[in-house]
């Protein structure tokens, strides 16, 4: 997890730097800056994979691309083992995979990579940004002047009449408009006639195999336990596979959750951490909460203030956590929806929930746990590479 910025057409280093200086919370592990071409890199780097050799933007064998890299790519060494008869790799690094694998397949590529992202590739004359199919990571852009510039949070931008989010499951070309390379569901569902005694074996199996990609790092991962049931699931699913598994929950004194959260850390056996707030620190640290979540949403800033002392508390020990996002939309967890019935209304439903997370709960769990340096990991949303839902790459070509 880490903060990207790019300024193409007029290249400026001392903006790049003081964008990145913005951004310093996404990045605390490290900064560089890189000139190819007619653009500059910047870079904040949160080191997870490849500690000592994944700084960033990394260039390929004859620098002439180059990229800028925020997320994780969970099948990176699947794709990489396909590259390496024909590639030198010098890292262990996600990112050096992402950028091999468009030297040979440009943005066919993206279709391919499990994981959540959001990245920009430079060659010497043209830029290219692309974002998962979801959104779970952020990336915005607009234009100033003759320069076209990019930034992980709107706060790294300098003053601009017009900006942009580059939708979730979409290339774009510096100057050209949003190209879709992949949608989150279907646009039929597949029908499927099992009963609830044969999907749950396969939901159970599905779930697992998301949670345990998720633990991909040479960094501690932890897990934000509630005690209620998204959130022990995925505890439950991290801890056979944990020497040491670190758990946290915050709240007010007397909130039910604390206690859930202490029963569920005994029972799993977790190394429980626990922070108490008051409503004046609550009061207190709501202009920080609004400045990182870049939101007056009023739900989303409710949402977002105990995620923010949960992440702060998780930031003394560890750097990656999972969460429980994107389980209610799933899974129908939230009031309402009950009484939308069965089948194709609920559904509907369900579906624009899903799509619109990138703007709310997704946008939460992203700025505010990347405002004290640490990764948020959402397996509930896990879709794998994404064949089923590619559409077809219009105009694809490699960067020159």
């Amino acid at each position: 997890m880490c903060g990207i910025v790019a300024i193409h057409g007029k290249p400026d280093e001392a903006l790049a730097h003081e964008m990145l200086g913005r951004l310093s919370h996404r990045g605390p592990d490290g900064q560089g800056v890189l000139r190819i071409g007619d653009t500059i890199l910047g870079h904040a780097r949160l080191a997870i994979l490849d500690v000592p050799g994944g700084a960033q933007p990394m260039t390929n064998e004859r620098g002439d691309l180059a990229v800028a890299f925020n997320g994780e790519i969970y099948n990176h060494s699947l794709l990489r083992r396909a590259l390496e008869s024909r590639h030198v790799f010098k890292t262990r690094s996600d990112t050096e995979t992402l950028i091999h694998l468009y030297e040979e397949e440009g943005e066919d590529m993206l279709a391919r990579l499990d994981g959540m992202f959001a990245f920009v590739l430079a060659g010497p004359n043209s830029l290219l940004l692309a974002r998962d199919p979801l959104g779970i990571k952020p990336l915005y852009y607009g234009r100033k002047g003759n320069s076209f510039i990019v930034a992980s949070e709107l706060k790294a931008f300098p003053p601009m009449n017009k900006l942009h989010v580059l939708p979730g499951g979409c290339w774009l070309r510096a100057g050209g408009t949003p190209q879709p390379f992949a949608l989150p569901f279907p646009p039929q569902p597949p029908v499927v006639n099992v009963s609830l005694s044969e999907a749950l074996p396969e939901i159970r199996r599905r779930l697992e195999e998301a949670v345990v990609k998720r633990l991909m790092g040479d960094v501690p991962v932890g897990v934000y336990l509630s005690g209620g049931l998204d959130s022990s699931l995925v505890a439950a699913f991290m801890r056979p596979h944990t020497v040491e598994l670190h758990s946290f929950t915050a709240g007010v004194e007397g909130a039910p959750d604390l206690e859930a959260a202490r029963e569920m850390a005994r029972y799993l056996d977790t190394t429980h951490h626990e922070l108490i707030y008051t409503e004046d620190e609550m009061k207190a640290a709501l202009p920080e909460i609004i400045s990182h979540l870049e939101s007056f949403d009023a739900p989303l800033v409710r949402s977002a203030i105990p995620m923010h002392f949960i992440s702060k508390l998780a930031s003394q020990h560890v750097k990656v956590v999972l969460t429980g996002e994107g389980a209610d939309e799933l899974f129908a967890g939230y009031e309402y929806l009950s009484g939308l019935g069965g089948g194709a209304r609920l559904r509907e439903e369900q579906v624009r929930i899903i799509e619109r997370l990138q703007d709310t709960n997704l946008q939460r769990a992203d700025h505010i746990t990347m405002a004290h340096g640490i990764e948020a990991r959402v397996p509930f949303l896990d879709q794998g590479a994404c064949p089923r839902t590619s559409l077809p790459v219009k105009s694809a070509r490699r960067l020159d």
